[in-house]
């Protein structure tokens, strides 16, 4: 046990300065220009992206790094944190000098884990996806990030439909 937060912090500081670089999340106050860094949008951070677009089975965004435009993608990871996957992603690729066109091909090729946003089908026109979220945090934050009128499926047995003001629940098995 660390006793607080702060000494918790520290001791991070710390192990990430015997680590030489880390690539962390610009966004958490508690990380900024700690190491080479990444945001879902703010241009401070050494990579982020802009132009988020989803339509449902695709997302689509513009990459930056160090203020220049690396590339536009397309890819089937679909929430905010695949946002902040890819950046990361591009962060540690771009580091070890591996060329943006090379990551971009990388990234778009990526075809997700199997019942991680994995895209089954639709169901009456809505888009259906398995989502195996491991606690309720996650649990909730995937039914937040599926509020655009979705059917989600978690751990195969529950079935979600995510309406902008009403939330319901039925079993399929």
């Amino acid at each position: 046990s660390y006793g607080s937060f702060d000494n918790l912090k520290e001791e991070f500081y710390e192990f990430i300065g015997r680590c030489g670089r880390a690539i962390v999340n610009y966004d958490d106050e508690n990380l900024r220009n700690k190491g080479i860094t990444f945001s879902f949008s703010d241009s401070a951070a050494d990579y982020f992206a802009r132009d988020v677009f989803y339509d449902g089975k695709n997302l689509e965004c513009a990459v930056f790094g160090h203020g220049a435009r690396l590339f536009d993608i397309k890819t089937t990871c679909l929430r905010r944190h695949d946002v902040y996957n890819i950046l990361a992603a591009v962060a540690v690729a771009d580091y070890m000098g591996i060329p943006a066109e090379r990551i971009k091909k990388g990234i778009e090729k990526f075809c997700g884990v199997k019942r991680r946003n994995e895209y089954l089908g639709d169901y009456c026109g809505k888009p259906v996806y398995a989502d195996y979220a491991h606690h309720p945090a996650q649990v909730k934050i995937v039914i937040d990030e599926y509020k655009k009128n979705e059917v989600v499926i978690i751990k195969g047995r529950v079935v979600k439909r995510i309406d902008k003001y009403q939330v319901n629940i039925t079993n399929r098995y």
